[in-house]
């Protein structure tokens, strides 16, 4: 009977290294693939992120375009009717200078009562 390390030993001199060779490169090949196509999911998965950030980005981009519009058209509204106040005031002030007597002058268009 032969002893393990016999054993071993012709086992290793029948082994055809070359077979051994091509089959490591070829698991190394298919890791490196492998390896290849999550790092592409993962850029592809960033990507997508980024792509729903910008999306979202340009969203509330838009949203405060609106808002401000909406702002601004307050405001004028705001100044429009401070200006008709102010126009208002001055006339109830000269019919009170003159001393005409009463009804007041109508308030003038665009005034807020």
């Amino acid at each position: 009977m032969s002893s393990p390390e016999s054993l071993i030993m012709e086992g290793l001199s029948r082994v055809n290294w070359g077979t051994v060779l091509t089959a490591l490169l070829g698991a190394s090949g298919g890791a490196f693939a492998a390896l290849n196509r999550a790092r592409g999911r993962r850029r592809d998965d960033m990507q997508a992120f980024i792509d729903q950030l910008q999306e979202e980005r340009n969203q509330y981009a838009e949203l405060l375009r609106e808002e401000r519009h909406a702002d601004q058209a307050r405001m004028d509204r705001m100044w429009a009717d401070k200006a008709a106040s102010r126009e208002y005031v001055a006339q109830l002030r000269a019919h009170i200078h003159r001393g005409d007597p009463p009804p007041p002058p109508s308030a003038p268009d665009g005034y807020i009562e």
